[in-house]
């Protein structure tokens, strides 16, 4: 039995037995079907106990299941919600606050209101790997102040996925399904085992509302430029149909004294030379 207390009063315990986290693992490794992987991920949220659970909703589909599988489960649970200032579609937000009303969940926004993002950018240079400052600063921080607020008290429920890159599966393996975070709460991963194809199903069989951005852009719009978004088609769409965002990130570029916008080991790429390389892929893909 794993219990994940976490040595922190007043966090709750989050009891595990061996035989989940063995199979949630096996998963891991090798996908299992969507009806072994949607049983596990039940019984790992029936395994949270009483208090406060709050389910982080991006308005990505991740956490749209995630959400409503809590909610389902445990009934009252509430949504958190971290705008990232200034790099955050207005369809994204507007999205989230829709969903939170038909499923009957309180939302919780949180946001830096002493900065915004591509200020940040001009002064500090473009994030990237190994410079992940936008995720300290715009979604770390804001959470933290929150649950200092509240004095750490509550579950923390995220919807990652190890399928979705290497590094991510590596430190899933190594923290489990449930561990201490920094805000003095437990944060769970119900759907860690989960595939993209898992998620689509539960989406469709459960009929919930997808976010209109991923049909325009292919990505939920939390945070407009990503630099791990490396698909140059993504911002060839954002110029065609939200072209007042495609200027903002092409006016910060031309401030930026250093550093491209991407990284993709050695390489380097303007935001042009992204959208130009993925171009002449699909062309030559359609050949």
């Amino acid at each position: 039995m794993h219990q994940c207390s976490c040595g922190l009063a007043p966090v709750q315990r989050v009891e595990l037995s061996r035989d989940v986290e063995e199979e949630v693992l096996r998963c891991v490794e090798t996908p299992c079907s969507y009806e072994e992987s949607l049983r596990l991920s039940e019984r790992i949220i029936r395994s949270i106990g009483g208090g406060e659970v709050y389910v982080m909703f991006s308005g990505g589909r991740d956490s749209l299941v995630v959400l409503d599988l809590a909610r389902s489960i445990l009934g009252r649970v509430r949504a958190l919600y971290v705008e990232v200032t200034g790099n955050t579609h207005e369809k994204n937000i507007s999205y989230v606050y829709m969903v939170a009303h038909e499923l009957g969940v309180e939302l919780i926004h949180l946001k830096r209101r002493d900065m915004e993002f591509f200020e940040q950018v001009v002064k500090w240079g473009w994030p990237g790997p190994g410079r992940r400052w936008c995720m300290t600063e715009f979604k770390r921080r804001p959470i933290e102040r929150f649950f200092r607020s509240n004095g750490g008290r509550g579950t923390v429920v995220v919807g990652v996925k190890a399928w979705d890159s290497p590094r991510r599966k590596k430190y899933i393996v190594r923290d489990g399904i449930a561990y201490s975070s920094g805000w003095r709460t437990v944060v769970v991963r119900p759907i860690i085992h989960w595939t993209r194809e898992h998620v689509l199903r539960y989406i469709a069989e459960h009929r919930l509302p997808d976010n209109p951005l991923y049909e325009e852009l292919g990505e939920s719009g939390n945070c407009v430029y990503c630099p791990f978004i490396m698909n140059g088609l993504y911002y060839h769409n954002l110029m065609l149909r939200y072209p007042e965002w495609y200027r903002r990130i092409e006016e910060v570029e031309k401030k930026v004294r250093k550093g491209t916008p991407f990284v993709s080991g050695p390489r380097r790429f303007t935001l042009k030379q992204l959208i130009e390389r993925s171009l002449r892929v699909e062309g030559s893909a359609s050949c």
